[in-house]
């Protein structure tokens, strides 16, 4: 288990596994039509806030960092209400088919530990934390209007 965890403390290990978790969330997307298809301006927003989790681990620049810290705040909430659409159709379709569908809930999980850890119990820099914060923030007062 430690040699698990020290390989994915590397950035570059952390961002491919980040890559590898989006890829099979975005196939069983695509095979299971668990949260639809998404319309172009959702595309928009997925693919910048994919972008920012596989890049957080390898920026290090204070502007792409701060940058990145935001937009991972859109992410969170992004992955969250993911994992509470998800949710329910997967749990019944794990009750109907096998343990597959458990995958994607899992990996959403996965990243919304590692957000979590990144920007609010390990942050680089306190205002990349202000910043996480205010993406959470800007997407919980965006979240009621639509």
């Amino acid at each position: 288990m430690k040699k698990i965890i020290r390989f994915f403390s590397e950035p570059k290990c952390l961002a491919i596994l980040n890559v590898v978790m989006l890829a099979v969330l975005s196939g069983f997307n695509f095979l299971i039509q668990g949260l639809g298809v998404p319309v172009p301006y959702a595309i928009a927003l997925l693919a910048v806030c994919f972008c920012a989790i596989i890049l957080y681990p390898i920026i290090d620049h204070p502007v792409g960092s701060a940058i990145i810290s935001f937009v991972n705040g859109i992410s969170l909430m992004l992955v969250l209400y993911c994992v509470c659409f998800m949710g329910v159709l997967f749990a019944l379709l794990l009750c109907i088919i096998t343990i597959l569908p458990i995958i994607p809930v899992f990996f959403l999980i996965v990243l919304i530990y590692q957000l979590i850890h990144r920007y609010i119990v390990k942050p680089t820099s306190p205002m990349n934390r202000w910043l996480f914060v205010l993406g959470v923030a800007l997407c919980l007062t965006v979240m009621p209007i639509a």
